[in-house]
């Protein structure tokens, strides 16, 4: 069974790692019908290998929304 709604948030590895987590934190108090996918960039390759990257990726949420 898929959630009803996916967050996928886009991040690299070295930079502001405590926002990340607080990200997290919010996103878990919205409950069990949501899932959060991290796509991690492992050397800052930037905005247009973060597109590229979320080109390939394949949500199963039924509602997704990217940040």
């Amino acid at each position: 069974m898929s959630a009803f709604l996916e967050v996928v948030t886009r991040t690299f590895v070295g930079r502001r790692p405590d926002l990340l987590l607080r990200c997290h934190r919010s996103l878990a108090q919205l409950g069990p019908g949501l899932k959060h996918s991290i796509l991690v960039d492992h050397a800052p390759l930037g905005v247009p290998y973060a597109n590229r990257k979320l080109s390939t990726f394949e949500a199963t949420g039924d509602w997704v929304w990217v940040l």
